[in-house]
């Protein structure tokens, strides 16, 4: 607030300072204690922020545990992983399986005759594709034909101006039938290919033209080039459609694809090239993601412990307590969380009750300790046993040690649990204090007015009682004198 005065016109008296140094003697303490106030408050609420990252972190971890497939898990190794490669789900059998891979699944493909460039004009009308399989005479030679049931037949139509071989090609392309085309270049001209886009011997071409040259198909002109069946071969096959064939523990198996996903149980193949020797897959328990996961488990939930330990403790070394040394809040969060690690799952099954009973302890500084050891010949007794331990099956009401703890710090993190309530009464606290200094500076402000009219008050009036005794003294300065002498 800006003030225009003149001071001490008529006394002399420099009463602005005055007036400056009495609102500043009234604001500088109100404003330190608000200051200090404040910084405490701030402090506060980044402690409480830490404490919130910390329940959080270990919150999630909780919940990872939380998943029964951790504890499910398989691993499983392949035999000749240049041949194929092998993965497994929870519900895989542990044990070995051998293996030889005697085919692969491959797509049927047909090629043109060549043409001098790929702007040369073919024909126009109508190609039908159909899927199916074919049947061969002994010179290998396609003989007969069977219709796929579960693929119609695909029509594209070639339209006139439009019916180059890069033409025919993108016509097949962008009317995604199941049929991939392609130029590919001999050098001795370009041929185009079709190639079916499934794999397996049910999934082989029967091309059919319709154009105006031919529409017996048997010229092989116009677009009746590019016809193949069992009667007509104006195209040249250069692959089968086959299935997949391998051979598990003694037993044949075939797959129109290269990816076998119920050949064994939980277990899915890709097959990449033929052996030439029988190879073994194994499946094994996979105790790595549960290991990391409960190792988490136990360095966050110490991490957890050092923050409120660092928010809350007192340093006898420097005798100072933390931000929030001997706050209710933080000691219940400490408590409510550190009482799930002494619980008992009686629902638990096998010998896993307590958390010691899979190497997990309390320490005498509220810290946890993984002794590994232990740990690892608890899993490898029981893998699903330890799972049970964390957490239930969906439906079982014995809640697991996992569950517990996400169910814990849930309440204590949501808008209604106790560290919500309680940042939320920090920030109200901080918004009070901004209140009291707007209320302060409109108190001194009108203190500060109010304190400027009556020093000018005072001045106009100390000016009069000067002027009067000018006055007085002129006048007894003028009177004659009482003593002749």
């Amino acid at each position: 607030m800006s003030h225009i005065t003149i001071s001490g016109i008529g006394s002399g008296f420099d009463s602005a300072n005055l007036v400056d140094q009495l609102i500043n003697a009234e604001r500088e303490p109100a404003t330190k204690r608000l200051d200090s106030r404040e910084i405490e408050l701030q402090a506060q609420l980044s402690s409480f922020g830490s404490l919130k990252g910390a329940l959080s972190a270990f919150q999630d971890t909780a919940k990872s545990l939380q998943s029964s497939t951790i504890f499910q898990g398989r691993q499983a190794t392949s035999g000749n992983s240049d041949a194929y490669t092998v993965r497994a789900s929870s519900i895989a059998s542990v044990g070995s399986y051998s293996i030889d891979v005697n085919q692969l699944a491959q797509s049927n493909k047909l090629a043109s005759a060549s043409f001098s460039a790929v702007d040369s004009e073919v024909g126009y009308g109508t190609l039908s594709f159909e899927f199916g399989t074919y049947t061969f005479d002994g010179s290998d030679i396609e003989n007969g034909f069977t219709a796929n049931a579960d693929k119609t037949t695909k029509s594209v139509e070639i339209s006139a101006g439009k019916n180059t071989l890069s033409d025919i090609r993108d016509a097949v392309n962008a009317a995604e039938i199941g049929v991939r085309a392609s130029l590919v270049n001999d050098g001795e001209g370009f041929r185009l290919v079709f190639a079916s886009a499934d794999s397996g011997d049910n999934s082989a071409l029967r091309i059919t033209a319709s154009d105006s040259s031919d529409a017996s198909n048997s010229d092989n002109q116009g677009l009746s080039q590019l016809v193949f069946s069992e009667t007509t071969r104006n195209m040249s096959r250069t692959a089968k459609g086959l299935d997949a064939s391998i051979t598990i523990d003694g037993l044949a198996i075939t797959s129109a694809t290269n990816k076998l996903s119920e050949a064994i149980s939980g277990v899915t193949l890709d097959l990449r090239q033929v052996t030439t020797e029988t190879s073994t897959i194994n499946v094994a328990l996979d105790t790595a993601s549960a290991s990391s996961a409960v190792s988490d488990l136990v360095s966050n939930y110490n991490a957890l412990v050092s923050t409120i330990s660092a928010s809350s403790g007192f340093n006898f070394e420097t005798k100072e307590g933390a931000v929030l040394l001997g706050d209710a809040t933080v000691r219940g969060v400490s408590l409510q969380i550190s009482a799930v690690f002494g619980n008992f799952v009686s629902g638990a099954p096998g010998d896993f009750k307590t958390l010691s009973d899979i190497g997990i302890s309390v320490q005498r500084n509220g810290t946890l300790s993984l002794n590994s050891e232990k740990f690892d010949a608890a899993m490898d007794a029981n893998l699903g046993d330890v799972g049970r331990l964390f957490t239930a099956p969906k439906g079982d009401n014995n809640l697991g040690f996992a569950d517990q703890l996400e169910s814990v710090i849930g309440r204590l993190l949501s808008d209604n649990g106790i560290v919500g309530a309680r940042t939320e009464g920090i920030n109200d606290r901080i918004s009070d204090i901004n209140t009291q200094r707007r209320d302060l500076d409109e108190r001194l402000s009108s203190m500060e007015s109010r304190l400027r009219k009556q020093f000018i008050g005072l001045d106009t009036l100390l000016s009069r009682l000067n002027s009067t005794s000018d006055f007085l003294t002129q006048q007894l300065a003028n009177l004659p004198s009482l003593n002749p002498k």
